[in-house]
Parts: structure tokens; C-alpha cells; sequence
């Protein structure tokens, strides 16, 4: 949709997945060892949500093709139990709405720490610190540094 000129144009949108976990108890009084990882490869994938620029642009003539924009993401986690009442993790995960332009990307570090209180009631804390350098393609990269932390009292039934 380009709002500018009150126009819309339809095109093909594409994404493949792949993922890969593994877990494995590396110390028997330790706990269980898990890492997981998944990459996304996509086109035009992208709504705009939180990048207004990151959705294929329409070109001027209106029968012509849009500019398709190449999309990745990447997320890893670790995870490491510590007998049976805490569990220490860390993800990282990378986003890039156009990998035609460098440093276009957002990357985060996440540091987890989870208190198993009972088999049925945990308490997790996440430490996240992100760099947003997504830009469009004739702009600097913002170079935007976030921390947040949340912590979250899960009980399940």
C-alpha cells in the first residue's frame, strides 16, 4: 500500500525455515545441556509493523514489479540446568528486513535465569540488551542500544 499516492500492488511473498535443537546431560549432577537454533530465510516478509520502510517499495510505473526486499533471522539459545531448581540460559537473535544494506539489523542478548519453586511453579527473569541498526537504504544506522528486563511468575496447572 503506498499511502502517498493512495495506491496498492499485490506480489509474492516466500519464507523458509530451518531448525535444530539438541540436549544432552554433559555433567550427571549438573543437569541437562539444550541448544536450539533456527534460521529464516524469507522475501517481502516484512508488514512494517515496526520499520515503516521495510516493506517492498512500489515502483512508479504501477505495472512494473515492486522492489523485493531479502529478509533474515537467526536466533540461538543455550539453556543449563542446575539440579533441579535452576536453569541459567542465553539467546541471541539477529533480524535484518533488507540484507542488501550492511549493519541493517537488529541483534539481541538475552541472559535468562529461572527459580523452579515447585514441579508446577517457576519464576523466570530476562535480561535483554538489543542493537537496533535498522535503517533504510539512504539513512544512517541509528545505532539504538535497549535493555528491558522482565520477570515472570508462571504457575501451571
Amino acid at each position: 500500500v503506498d499511502t502517498q499516492q493512495l495506491r496498492f500492488k499485490q506480489f509474492s511473498k516466500w519464507a523458509v525455515n530451518y531448525e535444530a535443537s539438541a540436549k544432552y546431560r554433559l555433567l550427571r549432577n549438573i543437569g541437562e545441556t539444550r541448544l536450539s537454533a533456527e534460521l529464516t530465510i524469507g522475501q517481502n516478509m516484512d508488514v512494517g509493523t515496526n520499520y515503516a520502510f521495510a516493506v517492498p517499495k512500489i515502483r512508479a510505473a504501477i505495472t512494473d514489479d515492486v522492489e523485493n526486499l531479502d529478509q533474515r533471522a537467526l536466533y540461538v539459545r543455550f539453556e543449563q540446568d542446575f539440579g533441579r531448581h535452576f536453569v541459567v540460559g542465553y539467546r541471541f537473535d539477529t533480524y535484518t528486513p533488507s540484507s542488501d544494506i550492511k549493519n541493517n539489523g537488529r541483534d539481541t542478548h538475552a541472559f535468562l535465569l529461572v527459580a523452579k519453586i515447585s514441579p508446577n511453579l517457576r519464576f523466570m527473569n530476562e535480561l535483554d540488551w538489543a542493537i537496533d541498526n535498522v535503517h533504510d537504504f539512504d539513512a544512517p544506522a541509528p545505532a539504538k542500544h535497549i535493555v528491558s528486563y522482565s520477570g515472570v511468575l508462571q504457575a501451571m496447572f
